[in-house]
């Protein structure tokens, strides 16, 4: 996997902490939500079980090869990518990340941490943070999504 050719090793950056889009989701029975780079802990994973959802978690460092190939043939109504881009050095990954996930064809947060905003990218006890704003993003989501809304640090990415 592309993940393999990072400068830097994202495994570290998990978080055991439910990210921030959360609260902007409108989870049901029915809802299907593919959390790609969910990382090592599972409190997300249930919170958005205890909602009624059905949850698959793609992270090549932190999931099994069938879990992956699980979550990567789900047919998600939405996608959350939460503080996963923005530990990524190399934006040729940034766009492939991005790339699939439009491929879904289904509504994806896409959530950036922005850290300092100085736009200078450096690694971290934990990995590497871009240290980028989130309008940054901006350009690479746009070649892959038709309809793009910003709240904040928050992209509602849809490709329908």
């Amino acid at each position: 996997m592309q993940e393999n050719l990072q400068k830097y090793s994202s495994a570290g950056t998990s978080l055991n902490q439910i990210p921030k889009v959360a609260k902007m989701l409108e989870l049901g029975n029915e809802t299907v939500l593919l959390d790609w780079g969910c990382g090592r802990y599972e409190k997300f994973k249930k919170y958005v079980e205890g909602k009624g959802a059905k949850y698959f978690g793609y992270d090549p460092y932190h999931k099994s090869m069938d879990e992956n190939a699980e979550a990567l043939k789900s047919k998600p109504d939405l996608i959350v990518c939460a503080n996963v881009l923005n530990v990524i050095a190399e934006d040729w990954i940034v766009e492939n990340i991005i790339q699939k996930i439009a491929e879904y064809n289904c509504i994806a947060y896409i959530q950036i941490y922005e850290g300092n905003k100085s736009g200078v990218g450096a690694e971290t006890s934990k990995g590497y943070q871009r240290h980028t704003k989130a309008s940054e993003y901006m350009p690479m989501l746009q070649k892959h999504f038709s309809s793009i809304e910003k709240k904040g640090n928050i992209f509602i990415c849809e490709n329908f």
